[in-house]
Protein backbone atom coordinates (compact mmCIF):
# COMPACT_ATOMS: atom_id res chain seq x y z
CA UNK A 1 0.00 0.00 0.00
CA UNK A 2 2.69 2.37 0.75
CA UNK A 3 4.62 1.86 -2.49
CA UNK A 4 1.74 2.59 -4.54
CA UNK A 5 1.23 6.03 -2.87
CA UNK A 6 4.96 6.91 -3.25
CA UNK A 7 4.31 5.96 -7.03
CA UNK A 8 1.64 8.17 -7.26
CA UNK A 9 3.18 10.79 -5.66
CA UNK A 10 6.51 10.98 -7.74
CA UNK A 11 4.13 11.05 -11.02
CA UNK A 12 1.90 13.66 -9.75
CA UNK A 13 5.39 15.34 -8.92
CA UNK A 14 6.84 14.95 -12.56
CA UNK A 15 3.36 16.41 -14.06
CA UNK A 16 3.92 19.17 -11.92
CA UNK A 17 7.33 19.75 -13.37
CA UNK A 18 5.65 19.43 -16.84
CA UNK A 19 3.04 22.05 -16.70
CA UNK A 20 6.22 24.70 -15.77
CA UNK A 21 8.05 24.36 -19.06
CA UNK A 22 5.00 23.72 -20.93
CA UNK A 23 2.54 26.32 -20.34
CA UNK A 24 0.43 25.75 -23.71
CA UNK A 25 -1.13 22.46 -22.64
CA UNK A 26 -2.77 20.16 -24.86
CA UNK A 27 -6.08 17.92 -24.39
CA UNK A 28 -4.18 14.87 -23.60
CA UNK A 29 -2.22 17.39 -20.49
CA UNK A 30 -5.23 18.19 -19.61
CA UNK A 31 -6.57 14.37 -19.11
CA UNK A 32 -3.22 14.05 -17.30
CA UNK A 33 -3.96 16.90 -15.00
CA UNK A 34 -7.40 15.70 -14.31
CA UNK A 35 -5.27 12.12 -13.29
CA UNK A 36 -3.32 13.62 -11.38
CA UNK A 37 -5.94 15.55 -8.75
CA UNK A 38 -7.81 12.42 -8.63
CA UNK A 39 -4.45 10.68 -7.03
CA UNK A 40 -4.11 13.75 -5.05
CA UNK A 41 -7.12 12.93 -3.31
CA UNK A 42 -6.72 9.32 -3.06
CA UNK A 43 -3.52 10.34 -1.34
CA UNK A 44 -5.29 12.47 1.52
CA UNK A 45 -7.56 9.86 1.88
CA UNK A 46 -5.04 6.80 2.37
CA UNK A 47 -3.39 9.37 4.93
CA UNK A 48 -6.61 9.78 6.91
CA UNK A 49 -6.89 5.81 7.10
CA UNK A 50 -3.11 5.91 8.71
CA UNK A 51 -3.69 8.35 11.08
CA UNK A 52 -7.03 6.29 12.21
CA UNK A 53 -5.01 3.43 12.51
CA UNK A 54 -2.17 4.68 14.44
CA UNK A 55 -4.72 6.20 17.05
CA UNK A 56 -6.50 3.22 17.50
CA UNK A 57 -2.76 1.43 17.77
CA UNK A 58 -2.32 3.75 20.62
CA UNK A 59 -5.41 3.24 22.66
CA UNK A 60 -5.09 -0.95 22.31
CA UNK A 61 -1.01 -0.17 24.26
CA UNK A 62 -2.67 2.24 27.06
CA UNK A 63 -5.08 -0.10 27.77
CA UNK A 64 -2.86 -3.31 27.99
CA UNK A 65 -0.59 -1.09 29.98
CA UNK A 66 -3.39 0.05 32.09
CA UNK A 67 -4.64 -4.44 32.16
CA UNK A 68 -0.73 -4.92 32.99
CA UNK A 69 -0.77 -2.29 35.94
CA UNK A 70 -4.15 -3.84 37.91
CA UNK A 71 -2.57 -7.62 37.56
CA UNK A 72 0.26 -6.71 39.29
CA UNK A 73 -1.62 -4.10 41.65
CA UNK A 74 -3.74 -7.21 42.32
CA UNK A 75 -0.78 -9.79 42.42
CA UNK A 76 0.79 -7.49 45.19
CA UNK A 77 -2.27 -6.91 47.25
CA UNK A 78 -2.43 -11.02 47.42
CA UNK A 79 1.18 -11.38 48.23
CA UNK A 80 -0.31 -9.32 51.45
CA UNK A 81 1.04 -6.11 50.63
CA UNK A 82 -0.97 -3.97 52.02
CA UNK A 83 0.62 -1.42 53.93
CA UNK A 84 -0.55 2.14 52.34
CA UNK A 85 3.56 2.81 52.67
CA UNK A 86 4.59 0.60 49.82
CA UNK A 87 1.13 -0.24 48.43
CA UNK A 88 -0.08 2.56 46.20
CA UNK A 89 -3.35 1.56 44.79
CA UNK A 90 -4.87 3.01 41.11
CA UNK A 91 -7.86 5.04 41.41
CA UNK A 92 -8.81 2.51 38.70
CA UNK A 93 -8.74 -0.74 40.61
CA UNK A 94 -9.65 1.07 43.85
CA UNK A 95 -12.96 1.78 41.71
CA UNK A 96 -13.07 -2.07 41.02
CA UNK A 97 -12.01 -3.33 44.66
CA UNK A 98 -14.80 -0.56 46.15
CA UNK A 99 -17.93 -2.55 43.79
CA UNK A 100 -16.24 -5.71 45.12
CA UNK A 101 -16.30 -5.49 48.37
CA UNK A 102 -19.88 -3.60 48.24
CA UNK A 103 -21.28 -6.53 46.26
CA UNK A 104 -19.54 -9.53 48.39
CA UNK A 105 -22.35 -11.50 49.94
CA UNK A 106 -20.78 -12.73 53.47
CA UNK A 107 -17.19 -11.78 55.07
CA UNK A 108 -15.26 -13.91 53.46
CA UNK A 109 -12.80 -13.41 50.44
CA UNK A 110 -13.08 -16.88 48.75
CA UNK A 111 -16.85 -17.07 47.69
CA UNK A 112 -18.34 -18.84 50.30
CA UNK A 113 -21.88 -18.42 51.06
CA UNK A 114 -22.96 -19.11 54.85
CA UNK A 115 -25.92 -17.55 54.80
CA UNK A 116 -26.99 -19.74 51.63
CA UNK A 117 -25.81 -22.83 53.65
CA UNK A 118 -27.43 -22.06 56.83
CA UNK A 119 -31.02 -21.78 54.40
CA UNK A 120 -30.39 -24.82 52.75
CA UNK A 121 -30.20 -26.62 55.72
CA UNK A 122 -33.00 -25.28 57.38
CA UNK A 123 -34.95 -26.22 54.33
CA UNK A 124 -33.93 -29.93 54.73
CA UNK A 125 -34.99 -29.69 58.13
CA UNK A 126 -38.90 -28.36 56.98
CA UNK A 127 -38.93 -30.79 54.58
CA UNK A 128 -37.83 -33.84 56.94
CA UNK A 129 -41.04 -32.99 59.08
CA UNK A 130 -43.16 -32.00 56.14
CA UNK A 131 -42.73 -35.48 55.07
CA UNK A 132 -43.67 -36.50 58.43
CA UNK A 133 -46.79 -34.15 58.88
CA UNK A 134 -47.92 -35.56 55.64
CA UNK A 135 -47.57 -39.20 56.48
CA UNK A 136 -49.89 -38.55 59.94
CA UNK A 137 -52.23 -37.38 57.85
CA UNK A 138 -52.53 -40.17 56.16
CA UNK A 139 -52.88 -42.08 58.80
CA UNK A 140 -55.13 -40.07 60.62
CA UNK A 141 -57.45 -39.69 56.72
CA UNK A 142 -57.18 -43.77 56.83
CA UNK A 143 -58.10 -44.10 61.04
CA UNK A 144 -61.32 -41.66 60.42
CA UNK A 145 -62.48 -43.39 57.25
CA UNK A 146 -62.09 -47.00 58.72
CA UNK A 147 -64.50 -48.47 60.86
CA UNK A 148 -63.39 -49.15 64.73
CA UNK A 149 -62.98 -52.23 65.88
CA UNK A 150 -65.99 -52.04 67.71
CA UNK A 151 -68.26 -51.72 65.27
CA UNK A 152 -66.72 -54.46 63.22
CA UNK A 153 -67.93 -56.84 66.38
CA UNK A 154 -71.46 -55.40 66.83
CA UNK A 155 -71.91 -56.46 62.60
CA UNK A 156 -70.61 -59.89 63.39
CA UNK A 157 -72.56 -60.42 66.60
CA UNK A 158 -76.12 -59.59 64.62
CA UNK A 159 -75.14 -61.52 61.75
CA UNK A 160 -76.96 -65.14 63.83
CA UNK A 161 -80.23 -63.20 63.81
CA UNK A 162 -79.77 -62.07 60.07
CA UNK A 163 -78.42 -65.18 58.98
CA UNK A 164 -81.65 -66.86 60.57
CA UNK A 165 -83.68 -64.63 59.11
CA UNK A 166 -82.46 -65.71 55.69
CA UNK A 167 -83.51 -69.55 56.81
CA UNK A 168 -86.60 -68.40 57.99
CA UNK A 169 -87.15 -66.97 54.31
CA UNK A 170 -86.00 -69.65 52.33
CA UNK A 171 -88.13 -72.27 53.77
CA UNK A 172 -90.86 -69.80 53.38
CA UNK A 173 -90.91 -70.09 49.84
CA UNK A 174 -89.83 -73.58 49.57
CA UNK A 175 -92.85 -74.37 51.43
CA UNK A 176 -95.31 -71.61 48.98
CA UNK A 177 -93.07 -73.32 45.91
CA UNK A 178 -93.97 -77.57 46.41
CA UNK A 179 -97.23 -76.63 48.78
CA UNK A 180 -99.05 -73.40 47.72
CA UNK A 181 -102.27 -73.39 46.40
CA UNK A 182 -101.25 -73.29 42.68
CA UNK A 183 -98.67 -75.86 42.85
CA UNK A 184 -96.53 -76.18 39.85
CA UNK A 185 -97.85 -73.26 38.03
CA UNK A 186 -95.77 -70.17 40.25
CA UNK A 187 -92.74 -69.63 41.48
CA UNK A 188 -91.27 -67.49 44.03
CA UNK A 189 -90.61 -64.00 42.64
CA UNK A 190 -86.29 -63.12 42.18
CA UNK A 191 -87.14 -60.55 44.20
CA UNK A 192 -87.77 -62.50 47.26
CA UNK A 193 -85.05 -64.59 46.47
CA UNK A 194 -82.39 -61.93 45.47
CA UNK A 195 -83.01 -60.56 49.36
CA UNK A 196 -81.56 -63.75 50.59
CA UNK A 197 -77.91 -62.21 48.96
CA UNK A 198 -75.38 -60.86 51.98
CA UNK A 199 -73.19 -58.12 50.33
CA UNK A 200 -69.46 -59.09 51.84
CA UNK A 201 -68.86 -55.13 52.28
CA UNK A 202 -71.88 -54.36 54.54
CA UNK A 203 -70.59 -57.55 56.84
CA UNK A 204 -66.41 -57.28 56.47
CA UNK A 205 -66.32 -53.70 57.54
CA UNK A 206 -62.70 -51.56 56.32
CA UNK A 207 -60.66 -51.64 59.63
CA UNK A 208 -57.59 -51.35 61.04
CA UNK A 209 -56.25 -54.57 62.64
CA UNK A 210 -53.08 -54.82 65.24
CA UNK A 211 -51.41 -57.87 63.71
CA UNK A 212 -49.74 -58.67 66.45
CA UNK A 213 -52.63 -58.06 68.97
CA UNK A 214 -55.26 -59.63 66.17
CA UNK A 215 -54.01 -63.07 65.30
CA UNK A 216 -54.97 -64.18 61.44
CA UNK A 217 -57.99 -61.37 61.29
CA UNK A 218 -57.12 -60.28 57.58
CA UNK A 219 -57.15 -63.89 56.66
CA UNK A 220 -60.57 -64.40 58.44
CA UNK A 221 -61.71 -61.28 56.80
CA UNK A 222 -60.45 -62.76 53.11
CA UNK A 223 -62.20 -66.10 53.78
CA UNK A 224 -65.37 -64.66 54.96
CA UNK A 225 -65.81 -62.51 52.08
CA UNK A 226 -65.33 -65.17 49.67
CA UNK A 227 -67.95 -67.61 51.86
CA UNK A 228 -70.24 -64.74 51.11
CA UNK A 229 -69.88 -64.30 47.56
CA UNK A 230 -70.31 -67.83 46.89
CA UNK A 231 -73.22 -67.28 49.28
CA UNK A 232 -74.75 -64.87 46.77
CA UNK A 233 -74.34 -66.29 43.65
CA UNK A 234 -76.22 -69.41 44.65
CA UNK A 235 -78.80 -67.45 45.65
CA UNK A 236 -78.46 -65.81 41.98
CA UNK A 237 -78.12 -69.24 40.59
CA UNK A 238 -81.48 -70.88 42.61
CA UNK A 239 -83.14 -67.48 41.17
CA UNK A 240 -82.69 -68.29 37.54
CA UNK A 241 -83.46 -71.56 37.93
CA UNK A 242 -87.05 -71.98 40.00
CA UNK A 243 -88.12 -69.38 36.68
CA UNK A 244 -87.61 -72.26 34.51
CA UNK A 245 -90.54 -74.27 34.35
CA UNK A 246 -89.03 -77.52 32.97
CA UNK A 247 -85.81 -77.55 35.32
CA UNK A 248 -85.01 -80.84 36.55
CA UNK A 249 -86.45 -81.59 40.38
CA UNK A 250 -82.85 -83.05 41.26
CA UNK A 251 -81.35 -79.27 39.86
CA UNK A 252 -84.08 -77.33 42.34
CA UNK A 253 -83.11 -79.94 45.17
CA UNK A 254 -79.66 -79.04 44.94
CA UNK A 255 -80.26 -75.18 45.05
CA UNK A 256 -82.56 -75.11 47.66
CA UNK A 257 -80.14 -77.68 49.45
CA UNK A 258 -77.28 -74.95 49.47
CA UNK A 259 -79.41 -72.18 50.84
CA UNK A 260 -81.03 -74.28 53.89
CA UNK A 261 -77.28 -75.43 54.74
CA UNK A 262 -75.61 -71.94 54.05
CA UNK A 263 -77.03 -69.95 56.41
CA UNK A 264 -75.82 -71.35 60.10
CA UNK A 265 -72.90 -72.80 58.40
CA UNK A 266 -72.36 -68.85 57.85
CA UNK A 267 -72.90 -68.07 61.27
CA UNK A 268 -70.30 -70.93 62.21
CA UNK A 269 -67.58 -69.31 59.92
CA UNK A 270 -67.78 -66.14 61.57
CA UNK A 271 -66.79 -67.14 65.51
CA UNK A 272 -63.05 -67.69 64.01
CA UNK A 273 -63.19 -63.68 63.11
CA UNK A 274 -64.88 -62.64 66.14
CA UNK A 275 -62.29 -64.68 68.16
CA UNK A 276 -59.24 -62.72 66.30
CA UNK A 277 -60.85 -59.50 67.11
CA UNK A 278 -61.74 -60.08 70.73
CA UNK A 279 -58.64 -61.93 71.19
CA UNK A 280 -58.00 -59.96 74.50
CA UNK A 281 -61.56 -60.05 76.31
CA UNK A 282 -61.65 -63.63 75.69
CA UNK A 283 -61.97 -66.86 78.67
CA UNK A 284 -61.78 -69.84 78.58
CA UNK A 285 -64.24 -71.96 76.90
CA UNK A 286 -65.42 -68.94 74.59
CA UNK A 287 -66.37 -71.46 72.06
CA UNK A 288 -69.36 -72.42 74.03
CA UNK A 289 -70.45 -68.88 74.81
CA UNK A 290 -70.61 -68.25 71.00
CA UNK A 291 -72.88 -70.78 70.42
CA UNK A 292 -74.98 -70.32 72.98
CA UNK A 293 -75.11 -66.69 71.32
CA UNK A 294 -75.69 -67.25 68.35
CA UNK A 295 -79.10 -69.27 69.35
CA UNK A 296 -80.15 -67.08 71.95
CA UNK A 297 -80.52 -64.44 69.21
CA UNK A 298 -82.50 -66.72 66.70
CA UNK A 299 -84.84 -67.53 70.02
CA UNK A 300 -84.88 -63.30 70.44
CA UNK A 301 -85.69 -62.86 66.81
CA UNK A 302 -88.11 -65.24 67.47
CA UNK A 303 -89.91 -63.94 69.76
CA UNK A 304 -89.44 -60.12 68.64
CA UNK A 305 -91.49 -61.03 65.35
CA UNK A 306 -93.77 -62.84 67.07
CA UNK A 307 -95.35 -60.39 69.51
CA UNK A 308 -95.67 -58.35 66.82
CA UNK A 309 -99.55 -58.65 66.12
CA UNK A 310 -99.38 -58.43 62.66
CA UNK A 311 -97.39 -61.54 62.64
CA UNK A 312 -99.13 -63.32 65.28
CA UNK A 313 -102.51 -62.70 63.14
CA UNK A 314 -100.88 -64.03 60.47
CA UNK A 315 -101.27 -67.66 62.20
CA UNK A 316 -105.01 -67.55 62.02
CA UNK A 317 -105.22 -67.50 58.00
CA UNK A 318 -106.43 -70.42 56.49
CA UNK A 319 -103.42 -71.54 54.56
CA UNK A 320 -100.68 -70.48 57.52
CA UNK A 321 -102.99 -73.28 59.49
CA UNK A 322 -102.62 -75.51 56.69
CA UNK A 323 -98.64 -75.16 56.34
CA UNK A 324 -98.23 -75.71 60.24
CA UNK A 325 -100.52 -79.12 59.49
CA UNK A 326 -98.27 -80.16 57.05
CA UNK A 327 -94.65 -79.19 58.59
CA UNK A 328 -96.18 -80.04 62.39
CA UNK A 329 -98.33 -82.83 61.65
CA UNK A 330 -99.51 -84.96 64.94
CA UNK A 331 -97.59 -82.39 67.19
CA UNK A 332 -94.07 -83.12 66.11
CA UNK A 333 -91.88 -81.03 63.75
CA UNK A 334 -91.11 -82.48 60.24
CA UNK A 335 -88.72 -79.78 58.50
CA UNK A 336 -87.90 -83.24 55.67
CA UNK A 337 -91.39 -81.80 54.30
CA UNK A 338 -88.96 -79.31 52.38
CA UNK A 339 -85.70 -80.62 53.52
CA UNK A 340 -85.64 -83.85 52.19
CA UNK A 341 -81.96 -84.00 51.65
CA UNK A 342 -81.44 -82.96 55.97
CA UNK A 343 -79.16 -80.14 54.93
CA UNK A 344 -80.72 -77.96 57.84
CA UNK A 345 -79.64 -80.47 60.60
CA UNK A 346 -76.42 -80.86 58.98
CA UNK A 347 -75.61 -76.90 59.27
CA UNK A 348 -77.16 -77.39 63.31
CA UNK A 349 -74.59 -80.19 63.67
CA UNK A 350 -71.76 -78.14 62.42
CA UNK A 351 -73.04 -75.61 64.54
CA UNK A 352 -72.44 -77.38 68.05
CA UNK A 353 -69.36 -78.98 66.75
CA UNK A 354 -67.86 -75.68 66.97
CA UNK A 355 -68.07 -76.05 70.14
CA UNK A 356 -67.45 -79.52 71.30
CA UNK A 357 -64.84 -79.64 68.83
CA UNK A 358 -62.81 -76.58 70.31
CA UNK A 359 -63.85 -76.90 73.64
CA UNK A 360 -64.72 -80.84 74.29
CA UNK A 361 -68.12 -79.42 75.76
CA UNK A 362 -71.23 -80.19 73.46
CA UNK A 363 -74.31 -77.42 73.41
CA UNK A 364 -77.32 -79.66 74.41
CA UNK A 365 -79.44 -77.37 75.84
CA UNK A 366 -79.91 -73.39 76.04
CA UNK A 367 -81.47 -71.86 79.33
CA UNK A 368 -85.14 -70.85 78.76
CA UNK A 369 -84.96 -67.39 80.63
CA UNK A 370 -81.01 -66.12 78.69
CA UNK A 371 -82.78 -64.97 75.85
CA UNK A 372 -86.18 -63.80 76.99
CA UNK A 373 -84.43 -61.71 80.16
CA UNK A 374 -82.02 -60.16 77.35
CA UNK A 375 -84.77 -59.36 75.05
CA UNK A 376 -86.92 -57.77 78.05
CA UNK A 377 -84.04 -55.66 79.18
CA UNK A 378 -83.42 -54.54 75.53
CA UNK A 379 -86.91 -53.21 75.60
CA UNK A 380 -86.35 -51.83 78.86
CA UNK A 381 -82.78 -50.02 77.70
CA UNK A 382 -84.77 -48.80 74.47
CA UNK A 383 -87.62 -46.95 76.56
CA UNK A 384 -89.98 -49.62 74.48
CA UNK A 385 -93.25 -51.15 75.57
CA UNK A 386 -93.34 -53.32 78.15
CA UNK A 387 -93.21 -56.99 77.24
CA UNK A 388 -92.59 -59.03 80.58
CA UNK A 389 -96.66 -59.76 80.22
CA UNK A 390 -96.33 -61.26 77.36
CA UNK A 391 -94.33 -63.74 78.54
CA UNK A 392 -95.02 -63.84 82.37
CA UNK A 393 -98.76 -63.36 81.90
CA UNK A 394 -100.17 -60.24 83.95
CA UNK A 395 -102.83 -59.95 86.59
CA UNK A 396 -106.65 -58.71 85.71
CA UNK A 397 -107.66 -55.38 84.93
CA UNK A 398 -110.70 -53.49 84.67
CA UNK A 399 -110.48 -53.65 80.48
CA UNK A 400 -108.78 -57.33 80.69
CA UNK A 401 -109.35 -60.87 82.30
CA UNK A 402 -106.03 -62.58 83.92
CA UNK A 403 -104.14 -64.39 81.40
CA UNK A 404 -101.02 -66.91 82.16
CA UNK A 405 -98.41 -65.52 79.44
CA UNK A 406 -97.01 -67.28 76.28
CA UNK A 407 -94.56 -69.43 78.73
CA UNK A 408 -96.87 -70.75 80.59
CA UNK A 409 -100.22 -71.09 78.44
CA UNK A 410 -101.51 -74.78 79.22
CA UNK A 411 -105.11 -75.55 77.32
CA UNK A 412 -107.07 -73.94 74.99
CA UNK A 413 -108.78 -71.72 77.21
CA UNK A 414 -105.76 -69.93 78.20
CA UNK A 415 -104.53 -69.42 74.67
CA UNK A 416 -107.75 -67.42 74.00
CA UNK A 417 -107.38 -65.23 77.08
CA UNK A 418 -103.56 -64.95 76.22
CA UNK A 419 -104.97 -63.77 72.21
CA UNK A 420 -107.66 -61.42 73.37
CA UNK A 421 -105.52 -59.64 76.06
CA UNK A 422 -102.44 -59.03 73.23
CA UNK A 423 -105.25 -57.62 71.08
CA UNK A 424 -104.74 -60.47 68.31
CA UNK A 425 -108.21 -61.23 68.51
CA UNK A 426 -112.09 -59.79 69.54
CA UNK A 427 -113.71 -61.29 72.00
CA UNK A 428 -116.44 -63.13 69.95
CA UNK A 429 -117.42 -66.76 69.28
CA UNK A 430 -116.05 -66.89 65.78
CA UNK A 431 -112.38 -65.83 66.23
CA UNK A 432 -112.55 -67.52 69.98
CA UNK A 433 -113.25 -70.81 67.62
CA UNK A 434 -109.82 -70.04 65.44
CA UNK A 435 -107.85 -69.76 68.87
CA UNK A 436 -108.96 -73.02 69.88
CA UNK A 437 -108.11 -74.84 66.26
CA UNK A 438 -104.88 -72.66 65.99
CA UNK A 439 -104.07 -73.97 69.43
CA UNK A 440 -104.46 -77.64 68.31
CA UNK A 441 -101.55 -77.04 66.21
CA UNK A 442 -99.31 -75.04 68.63
CA UNK A 443 -100.11 -77.13 71.46
CA UNK A 444 -96.67 -79.23 71.45
CA UNK A 445 -94.65 -75.64 70.81
CA UNK A 446 -96.66 -74.05 73.61
CA UNK A 447 -96.44 -76.80 75.64
CA UNK A 448 -92.54 -77.57 75.32
CA UNK A 449 -91.95 -73.58 76.72
CA UNK A 450 -92.75 -74.76 79.74
CA UNK A 451 -89.15 -76.16 80.16
CA UNK A 452 -86.81 -74.28 82.15
CA UNK A 453 -84.14 -75.93 79.69
CA UNK A 454 -84.53 -76.64 76.19
CA UNK A 455 -82.74 -78.71 73.60
CA UNK A 456 -81.00 -76.46 71.28
CA UNK A 457 -81.94 -78.38 68.36
CA UNK A 458 -85.51 -79.10 69.48
CA UNK A 459 -85.97 -75.26 70.30
CA UNK A 460 -84.29 -74.24 66.86
CA UNK A 461 -87.46 -77.02 65.08
CA UNK A 462 -90.33 -75.51 66.61
CA UNK A 463 -89.60 -71.62 66.13
CA UNK A 464 -88.37 -72.45 62.27
CA UNK A 465 -91.27 -74.00 61.50
CA UNK A 466 -93.72 -71.28 63.01
CA UNK A 467 -91.48 -68.39 61.64
CA UNK A 468 -91.74 -70.48 58.07
CA UNK A 469 -95.42 -70.57 58.01
CA UNK A 470 -96.20 -66.99 59.39
CA UNK A 471 -93.60 -66.02 56.36
CA UNK A 472 -95.66 -67.58 53.28
CA UNK A 473 -97.74 -65.08 53.44
CA UNK A 474 -95.22 -62.24 52.71
CA UNK A 475 -93.75 -64.48 49.31
CA UNK A 476 -95.02 -63.26 45.94
CA UNK A 477 -95.40 -65.80 43.82
CA UNK A 478 -94.98 -64.72 39.69
CA UNK A 479 -97.00 -67.24 37.47
CA UNK A 480 -94.81 -69.60 34.74
CA UNK A 481 -97.28 -68.23 31.96
CA UNK A 482 -96.99 -64.72 32.93
CA UNK A 483 -93.30 -64.57 32.58
CA UNK A 484 -92.84 -66.47 29.38
CA UNK A 485 -95.61 -64.33 27.94
CA UNK A 486 -93.24 -61.28 28.93
CA UNK A 487 -90.12 -63.08 27.89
Amino acid sequence: MFSGALARTLSLLFLLSGATLCPTLTAQDRTAGQQSEELSAELTKDDSILLELRTIRGLQQDAQLRREKIRAEIEKRDAGQKDSATFVMSDEYGAILQVENNTRPNWYYDGWNLFGIITFIIACISAFYGIITYKAQKNTEMHTTNAPIDVQLSTLEDLPRHFYRNLVCTCAMILKFKFGEKKGEVYPSEGNMRKLQTLPDDVVLPIDVDTDKEDNAYQHMHELRLLLRNYNVEVQVTSEHVARKGIMEETLAQDFGNLLYKPLFLTMRTFDFKKSLKKKGLTEGYEVDFVLDAFSKMIQEHFRKLYMPSNFKCLFKKGTIEYLSIIMPEGKVNLGMFDKGGDIQRSVKVLLDYASKKSGELVKTIKRDVPINVLIKENQQQKKEDITPYFRGAEATNQKPDHPGILAIKDAEEFTKFCICADYIKPDEEEKVAAATLYSHLAPYLNYLHNPVWDTTTILQFILAIDAAIETNRIGMVNYLTTHQAG
